[in-house]
């Protein structure tokens, strides 16, 4: 009996192709279906992260670089291997596709270690922003083409799923928007109230507001003043930012970050 024997490139495509195919094997998608291809497509992307790192070094694809001539050496985390993406292959992710990743892994986790409960339409979305991010990623990346490996009753029903979640994502902007209007025009007077952060103190302000350096004019100015917005309260600036958060726990992390510093601290203790 032959073996069976995939590259790394290959066995994440495995994962991707099996992801589609479960999903699409119907006209409408069982619930388990939706479960399936959730799981099967963010296993492809975990590996398709470490194929691209792989290619700048062998060795960045281990926990311990050392040991990757070791059969039984272990292979990075998917948050470490987003870092050494950023850090080693100099492949910056948008901040919308480390949203989506942080969205699906924290799906995935709730679906393999936990009772859940699926709302098929979300999971519908998910599932075709996921497709997107695999075929943006191989074409940019990797210098492949998912569609190549896709057959093409399959990919015609993907397309229809992106203009789905292009829609999707525009409704979300449009609330975002909505939300964050009123901070666009704040006077200097309301953006130095929002500035006068009381500090520290051990019984009456144990956990302060944090203030973050802004990427617009290099201050240490920005304050969060909603889950998902941030201002910049230097006055010559005054600029306005949808908030990144930390692909593990949702807090917020500097543009460029993947994870915040407790979650890094507790990833190196790993």
């Amino acid at each position: 009996m032959k073996k069976l024997q995939l590259t790394l490139l290959e066995n994440a495509l495995d994962f991707v192709v099996e992801g589609i195919n479960t999903f699409f094997a119907t006209g409408l998608p069982e619930a388990r279906a939706h479960k399936y291809g959730i799981l099967h497509l963010i296993s492809g992307v975990s590996l398709l992260v470490k194929e691209r790192i792989r290619r700048e070094h062998p060795a960045l694809v281990f926990t311990r670089v050392e040991q990757m001539q070791k059969v039984d050496a272990h292979t990075v985390s998917f948050d470490v291997a987003l870092e050494r993406l950023a850090e080693n292959a100099g492949v910056q992710l948008e901040s919308r596709w480390k949203s989506l990743l942080s969205r699906a892994r924290k799906e995935r986790n709730r679906i393999e270690h936990y009772q859940f409960k699926l709302g098929l339409a979300d999971a519908r979305a998910l599932i075709s922003e996921l497709v997107e991010f695999v075929y943006v990623f191989m074409r940019d990346h990797l210098a492949d083409d998912l569609r190549v490996h896709v057959e093409a009753d399959a990919w015609r029903e993907i397309e229809q799923l992106r203009e789905i979640a292009s829609d999707i994502e525009e409704r979300r902007q449009k609330e975002w928007l909505s939300r964050a209007k009123k901070y666009f025009d704040l006077s200097d007077d309301e953006l130095a109230e929002l500035a006068d952060i009381a500090p520290y103190h051990p019984k009456h302000n144990p956990e302060p507001e944090e203030v973050y350096n802004c990427d617009q004019c290099g201050e240490e100015s920005l304050i969060v003043v909603e889950r998902d917005i941030a201002v910049c309260t230097n006055t010559e600036c005054a600029e306005v930012f949808e908030v990144p958060s930390c692909l593990r726990c949702d807090a917020f992390v500097p543009t460029g970050e993947l994870v915040c510093d407790y979650c890094a601290h507790m990833m190196s203790k790993d």
